[in-house]
């Protein structure tokens, strides 16, 4: 079809088109005066827009959509909120007694915030976010069943001990992320007997896109600086992808080259406001947890529990290492000394031992592991040869 100019509706700019329609706008307006609805993905006059609770746009089509909420007056899908005693609708954050309908198999936005979070067991406590996809099924299908069969596992914890919520980083018609309250590990081990037998209809483990966090209560400043620098060095990188079960990808990458000041600026933010790497990093500090976002996804109740294992493994080991040991560019020496530390500490860790087992490689000589990174492994030769070599 041959090119006409028109006339850009909005400036009335003319503009090369081989559409002759009367509704067309030029490049320009489309940039400054246009936004594409979030939910419809329809192009409309910024003026026509209303933000959502989360900051997205929609148009006015979807607006009909969503209801605003009577005490903080954000917009939330009609999904989201919950109608009160006075005819009033209210988000799930501001009606707090409302979160447990979550049992009845609702999916939340992921922006949803428990009003509370109220600890299960013996500490010390670990919250899980899985991400997951169904098999074959919707996922709304699957949440409405296998929810309600978590949360009644223990009449006396709360209705929502596990939530569901959507992602982005998943599919739009499987895919959401399950999460649960922190817990003791002997708490949590009925509920992932339980969500094991989900098997045959959900998967953790497809591609790299679906990973597990395992949070724990922050540690105090100087062992979280201390994690985070274990966490980075180089030397870790073929043991974390190991024991995590996925390569280092761009939503946990690490960063070999930071200079992390101990004792200055970071230790401060780590101390007082939080927030102190990157998100995208092998662990994530704020003022109450740290959260390692190492490990592929996985339903498994052995495989779960080997997550947990290692990270209280780093913990510890890392609660006791010196600061000056943290020091070596590439940290083969730290490395050695916490392999070591596993091996002599083994019971502490049964699941992350018998995992290692079953790869026989819980000797934990440094000849166990092959390593891919020719400088770390030249560095181990040199070291093992008695050759000294200044990184």
């Amino acid at each position: 079809m041959p090119f006409t100019m028109i006339e850009c509706r909005h400036c009335s700019s003319d503009m090369l088109s081989d559409d002759s329609s009367s509704t067309l706008v030029c490049p320009s307006c489309v940039e400054h005066n246009y936004e594409a609805c979030y939910d419809c993905d329809e192009w409309t006059h910024r003026h026509d827009t209303t933000a959502r609770a989360d900051g997205n746009t929609i148009c006015e089509s979807c607006r009909e959509n969503y209801t605003r909420c009577g005490d903080c007056e954000e917009l939330f899908s009609d999904d989201d909120v919950r109608e009160g005693d006075g005819g009033d609708y209210y988000c799930l954050s501001c009606r707090p007694d409302t979160a447990g309908a979550n049992a009845n198999g609702r999916l939340l936005d992921y922006s949803y915030k428990r009003p509370e979070l109220q600890k299960l067991g013996c500490a010390p406590y670990y919250g899980l976010e899985l991400e997951l996809e169904t098999r074959e099924s919707n996922r709304s299908d699957v949440i409405s069943r296998l929810l309600p069969e978590l949360n009644a596992i223990d009449d006396l914890s709360p209705d929502d001990t596990f939530i569901a919520k959507r992602d982005g980083s998943l599919s739009d018609y499987q895919g959401f992320e399950l999460e649960s309250l922190p817990m003791g590990k002997q708490a949590m081990q009925e509920y992932l007997s339980r969500l094991e037998t989900y098997a045959h209809e959900v998967r953790g483990f497809y591609g790299y896109q679906c990973g597990l966090h395992v949070n724990l209560d922050n540690p105090g400043a100087a062992t979280s600086l201390k994690i985070i620098r274990f966490m980075n060095k180089r030397a870790m990188k073929d043991i974390i992808e190991l024991i995590g079960q996925r390569k280092l990808n761009n939503y946990c990458e690490q960063n070999h080259d930071k200079d992390f000041n101990f004792t200055g600026d970071l230790y401060r933010r780590i101390k007082h406001y939080g927030q102190p790497t990157e998100k995208y990093s092998p662990v994530k500090v704020d003022k109450t947890r740290i959260e390692f976002r190492i490990f592929k996804s996985n339903i498994m109740k052995a495989r779960i529990n080997k997550a947990i294992d290692f990270c209280q493994s780093v913990v510890d080991f890392c609660h006791t290492v010196p600061f000056y040991k943290l020091e070596e560019r590439f940290g083969i020496l730290v490395r050695d000394e916490y392999l070591l530390y596993l091996k002599q500490n083994a019971h502490l860790y049964p699941d992350l031992k018998q995992f290692l087992k079953e790869r026989n490689l819980f000797g934990f000589s440094r000849h166990s592991l092959q390593f891919v990174d020719p400088a770390i492994t030249e560095l181990i030769r040199l070291e093992e040869s008695g050759v000294s070599k200044t990184a």
